[in-house]
């Protein structure tokens, strides 16, 4: 994937190669060079005014509320933009 997304051309080259996780017995891609990569190109002030959590799964954990619209759309506070229409 990170080839991938150095070949769409979107961003600045991102270093695809994996590295250790601190001292775990992984290695990972950091992809979080990649999130910051795509957010510099980010110039409209309402996107930019967004709250950077994710989708609702990697906010909660847990099939309770997941599979219960009632229950997530509580949280849709999080995805709020401040001044939006």
């Amino acid at each position: 994937m990170a080839r991938r997304h150095n070949d769409a051309g979107l961003t600045a080259p991102v270093d695809p190669a994996v590295g250790d996780y601190h001292r775990r017995p992984a290695r990972v891609l950091m992809a979080d060079r990649f999130t910051e990569a795509c957010l510099e190109g980010v110039t409209d002030p309402v996107l930019r005014a967004l709250p950077l959590v994710g989708a609702i799964d990697q906010v909660v954990d847990t099939a309770d509320v997941l599979s219960a619209p009632r229950q997530y759309r509580r949280l849709a506070g999080l995805y709020a933009v401040s001044g939006a229409r």
